[in-house]
């Protein structure tokens, strides 16, 4: 392996990407200020104070980020327990707002695979890093493997600094699986029958609420927010089950784009509606 070949290796390790060394950079800051500060402010007596400090920033950076994400993830140092749970199953709405960023976004034809094997007696959390996979739009290949187009490994670092995750848990960037075309991986990893029911169910509804809201005008103010809560709230359900893919590597019978577009269609007639009232 060539010289330039092992430091592009390196650079794709989970734990010095680009996102997880600024992080890193940002946590070592925080503990050089935690471990000088009171050792500069008492002219070097701090020192005197304390034989060690455990710096504990990168595990509560990390706990903070994943309460954000609707995670809360954590390791009882005291009984030896590992606590993973996925609060909700909403997404940053950033992503749903504005779908078409992920979208048009090109694809390196890079896969993120991650694989576990967690003990029976931890089935708990097994089972809520399946939700927490999930959550993050990853396919499922088989149980206890999951692929995404996406990069992977800012998550995967802040459950491994969070719940030592990493003692059996992997995640390895690969261009091909075996072999296999990237359409025939997503139309194995993810469950497009499912996808495609939403889909049409949101679309039903959307046209239906559309309908209501032209044919009376003259309704009031609350009623024209309520169709408007009503397609909102249809609209994250359908969004939630799409993994968000690449152009590329959509199906044949995709249709979040026409969902998106069918959104934002709704949105303008009911402001219109909501002006004219």
């Amino acid at each position: 392996m060539s010289k330039s070949d092992g430091v592009g290796s390196f650079f794709h390790h989970p734990r010095w990407c680009v996102p997880v060394i600024r992080r890193k950079a940002v946590v070592a800051m925080v503990d050089m200020v935690t471990t000088y500060g009171p050792v500069l402010a008492s002219g070097g007596r701090s020192l005197a104070w304390q034989s060690c400090y455990d710096s504990t920033t990168a595990y509560h950076s990390a706990v903070y980020r994943l309460r954000k994400q609707g995670v809360v993830a954590y390791v009882d140092t005291r009984n030896h327990v590992r606590v993973l749970r996925v609060l909700d199953r909403r997404q940053q709405r950033g992503d749903l707002y504005l779908p078409e960023r992920i979208w048009n976004k090109k694809w390196n034809g890079i896969w993120n695979i991650l694989f576990y094997d967690i003990v029976e007696k931890e089935r708990g959390v097994r089972d809520e890093l399946r939700k927490f996979l999930r959550k993050h739009r990853m396919g499922c290949l088989q149980r206890s493997v999951w692929i995404s187009p996406r990069d992977m490994r800012p998550a995967y670092d802040d459950l491994a600094q969070a719940l030592q995750i990493d003692i059996e848990c992997y995640l390895v960037e690969a261009k091909t699986v075996l072999g296999r075309d990237p359409q025939e991986l997503v139309q194995t990893a993810w469950n497009w029958e499912q996808i495609g029911f939403a889909q049409q169910c949101y679309l039903d509804v959307v046209r239906d609420r559309r309908k209501q809201m032209r044919a009376a005008p003259e309704q009031s103010h609350e009623a024209v927010q309520t169709l408007a809560r009503e397609e909102l709230d249809a609209y994250f359900i359908e969004m939630q089950e799409d993994p968000l893919l690449p152009k590329t590597l959509w199906p044949t019978s995709y249709k979040g784009k026409e969902v998106f577009s069918a959104h934002q269609r709704f949105v303008k007639t009911a402001k219109t509606v909501l002006k004219s009232i």
